[in-house]
């Protein structure tokens, strides 16, 4: 086992190939599990599931037991299983899936459709329990997609990584709203790296925070305990609030 890179991958067979230390040793009944849907990859010629070994830190950090989604097929027993449901970052959702089309003249950007069918469904299977549901970045775009929104692709240089790859991230101010149950009201710097943006809010969905030309940037459910950021919280020392409100509504249901 590897245990310096930097990226959690496992086989599509389930076989974690490295950095089990990633995630803690101690299996405590206690903690809250969390569910991470990993994304599709492939390394010499294999299909591998990856994950950034940040998404688990943070949960692990803020008292959380990460486990990875591997199969669709098993999103029911999932849901059954963990306390919790995170949506990570990741290639675009396809434009089907809040109305709109691909056209001929465009490049047809990576997509991962297995992972975004299981990801769709454990979205309806949490939130129809009542479990929380944290959605990072494409997470954000996510949530709010499965609840009726869309997105827009028309973004000021402000949000664009700098490289076009989302490993340089831009920094700007965000203004959280006062309806939010999960920021704090008032102005504070965030990564940002995206190339789109919620355009329409879907059903039950109120902004949480805004950057300064308007674009949400943090998301959340009227009613359900359900939240969405488009900016890196798990890279932020700033972030640690919200996985420690993630964990805490995820560690009630878990009673």
């Amino acid at each position: 086992i590897n245990r310096k890179n930097h990226t959690s991958v496992l086989t599509s067979t389930g076989l974690v190939l490295q950095y089990l230390h990633l995630f803690p040793w101690e299996v405590s009944p206690m903690k809250p599990k969390i569910l991470i849907v990993a994304e599709d990859g492939c390394a010499n010629n294999t299909p591998h599931f990856m994950i950034n070994r940040s998404y688990g830190q943070a949960v692990s950090k803020a008292g959380g037991l990460p486990l990875i989604a591997l199969s669709p097929r098993l999103a029911e027993e999932y849901a059954q299983l963990a306390d919790g449901l995170l949506l990570i970052d990741g290639p675009e959702i396809h434009r089907s899936r809040y109305g709109e089309i691909y056209q001929p003249t465009e490049t047809f950007p990576p997509l991962q459709r297995e992972r975004e069918a299981m990801e769709w469904k454990l979205c309806q299977l949490f939130s129809e329990s009542g479990k929380p549901i944290l959605g990072i970045g494409r997470g954000m775009q996510m949530i709010n997609v499965f609840f009726g929104g869309t997105l827009r692709r028309d973004l000021s240089a402000e949000h664009i990584s700098m490289d076009g790859n989302k490993t340089c991230f831009t920094q700007h101010a965000v203004f959280a709203c006062p309806e939010s149950k999960w920021l704090e009201v008032g102005e504070f710097s965030v990564n940002s790296a995206h190339n789109q943006a919620i355009r329409e809010l879907g059903n039950g969905i109120i902004a949480s925070a805004t950057a300064r030309d308007g674009t949400v940037e943090a998301c959340e459910h009227r009613d359900l305990p359900i939240f969405g950021a488009q900016w890196h919280p798990e890279l932020l020392e700033s972030g640690a609030p919200i996985f420690r409100r993630f964990i805490c509504l995820s560690k009630e249901g878990a009673k």
